[in-house]
């Protein structure tokens, strides 16, 4: 299944990429802190800003595992 998302911002704090992947915050901050979603801290440090081809690449490399997963499933 292809789905199409159209991001219009380069960089989202974790709790938009949360909405976007469809997982809670603290997901979102173990997925960056375990070097499985690229992200880097705004100016000043504060926040958390994922840039968008992170989401995209996480979102395909999610995608295939469930694809692997469902064809491993029936063999």
């Amino acid at each position: 299944m292809v789905t199409a998302l159209i991001l219009t911002k380069s960089a989202f704090y974790a709790a938009e990429a949360a909405v976007l992947l469809n997982l809670s915050v603290q997901q979102v901050y173990r997925l960056v802190h375990g070097k499985k979603l690229r992200a880097y801290k705004d100016y000043g440090g504060r926040s958390w800003k994922i840039p968008a081809d992170s989401i995209v690449e996480y979102m395909r490399n999610r995608q295939e595992m469930g694809s692997i997963a469902e064809n491993s499933q029936y063999q």
